[in-house]
């Protein structure tokens, strides 16, 4: 069977039964998998833990999984695909013609595997049209919203 997370962002939510959240990313990076840090429309899996329901992270990946930007994946439903290839349930609203390329000029150092990895799967987004295709360039805000991250880190450290 096809490898089903190979250049999927990943977000997990609440606590993990079976491994800690490290241990999980872990996992899924062999696979081909991105760990994501936040649940947006950049997200294709979020993987739901324990008392991961009541949070607000939970509410928005509810949100966009109804309108079939994710889809929501129980800790079992995960650990079954990830280690016995099992298939993963589909998202009934997710608009098809929608293809995720990894962007072509993107380094591939093995130093900054990681960063590479998710720099190039978010830096474009290829969409079918009825035109054609069409090519989104998402480098420039991917790249801000990193910066910004990491200005707010420095910040809260000196503080």
């Amino acid at each position: 069977m096809e490898n089903q997370f190979k250049d999927k962002c990943c977000t997990i939510i609440g606590r993990l039964q079976s491994c800690t959240r490290e241990d999980a990313y872990d996992r899924l990076l062999p696979k081909g998998g991105v760990p994501h840090p936040r649940v947006n429309y950049l997200t294709d899996y979020v993987i739901a833990g324990t008392g991961a329901e009541g949070t607000k992270l939970y509410q928005t990946a509810r949100e966009l999984e109804a309108g079939g930007c994710l889809t929501i994946l129980t800790e079992k439903q995960f650990f079954d695909a990830l280690t016995n290839g099992a298939a993963l349930p589909v998202n009934p609203n997710k608009p098809q013609g929608l293809i995720v390329s990894p962007g072509a000029d993107e380094p591939e150092e093995k130093d900054n595997w990681l960063r590479d990895k998710r720099l190039g799967y978010l830096a474009t987004k290829r969409i079918q049209t009825t035109e054609g295709e069409a090519r989104l360039d998402l480098r420039p805000l991917y790249r801000v919203a990193e910066v910004m991250k990491q200005r707010e880190k420095d910040r809260d450290k000196n503080s």
